[in-house]
């Protein structure tokens, strides 16, 4: 999910883009708390915005989507909540490994 750093760094090559920003913060979706602090962060935006119902690529981790699952329904928003399934890199990163 790229929440947190939506817009940043727009001129950048992707690659220099993903390992700078996405990788880091998908990795730092392993620690399931800290994923729902975000989450509901932008839940709690989806709501102000007037949204009612989404689709969500959440991250690589199954628990962790689980609990954007749980933040949506906790601020009454409909949505399918997707677990990101990626492989390409994964030669290149091995800290960066789903469930």
């Amino acid at each position: 999910m790229q929440y947190s750093y939506t817009g940043t760094a727009t001129d950048r090559p992707v690659m220099e883009w993903l390992n700078t920003y996405a990788f880091p913060r998908e990795t730092a979706h392993s620690d399931s708390d800290a994923a729902t602090k975000e989450y509901m962060k932008l839940c709690n935006r989806l709501v102000a915005h007037g949204t009612t119902t989404v689709l969500i690529f959440g991250t690589i981790y199954k628990e962790a989507c689980q609990r954007l699952a749980l933040c949506l329904q906790a601020q009454g928003l409909r949505g399918f909540v997707g677990k990101v399934c990626m492989d390409r890199w994964l030669l290149l990163l091995p800290q960066y490994t789903g469930t």
